[in-house]
């Protein structure tokens, strides 16, 4: 399993309705993907960002249809700009 995370930030002066709309853009993605098994995302309690987002992936093969998947890319375009924050890389799990 593959865990892919990142952690971000709006940056000032982004609205709250926009933070809203590009989290649920992440959920909409997530359902659009098939690679993606699980999702979730949402505030990031007690660490250094605002929110947090967790794809689990089967494999690597999983993890590049999902970085390569049109909504993925769609999310990147819209959203990167909104945020500020830090891209893990993938996790395995074993």
């Amino acid at each position: 399993m593959i865990y892919h995370c990142i952690r971000f930030t709006p940056k000032p002066g982004v609205s709250e309705s926009d933070r809203q709309a590009a989290l649920e853009s992440m959920r909409e993605a997530a359902r659009a993907i098939p690679a993606i098994k699980s999702h979730v995302v949402g505030p990031d309690f007690g660490g250094d960002y605002a929110y947090g987002s967790i794809s689990v992936i089967e494999n690597l093969e999983g993890y590049e249809e999902m970085m390569n998947h049109p909504a993925h890319l769609e999310v990147d375009r819209n959203g990167l700009p909104l945020y500020t924050g830090s891209a893990a890389p993938p996790h395995n799990a074993g």
